[in-house]
């Protein structure tokens, strides 16, 4: 997405931020001393996933749901399937298991989604 954005829409790198498996609070935190995000991008899956959290399977899981934070999950197969066709041209062993994926509280958060 960065390397697609020309002129004014470009983002400075010290504005670009991804979640670090070594310090999973830092984007909460981050967001939390900008008072939140004001957009939220996020991919979909073929799970319904948002941003790699799979939707809940249970009405009672919902409210949980809501309230995951940034943390690491395993990728479903779907999701590396889905991964390995639209982004490395079926090239299977490239793809993780794992990820570290902004979690459902704070992308909720954002004003716009």
């Amino acid at each position: 997405l960065y390397a697609r954005l020309e002129g004014r829409a470009a983002i400075p790198p010290e504005n670009q931020v991804f979640p670090d498996p070594a310090a999973l609070g830092a984007v909460t935190r981050l967001l939390e001393e900008h008072g939140g995000a004001d957009l939220c991008y996020a991919g979909l899956g073929l799970t319904g996933h948002l941003a790699f959290n799979d939707p809940p399977e249970t009405a009672a899981e919902r409210q949980s749901f809501a309230e995951l934070p940034t943390r690491r999950i395993t990728l479903s197969p779907i999701t590396r399937a889905q991964i390995c066709l639209a982004g490395t041209d079926g090239i299977w062993d490239t793809i993780p298991t794992r990820a570290v994926t902004v979690g459902m509280k704070e992308i909720l958060a954002a004003r716009l989604l």
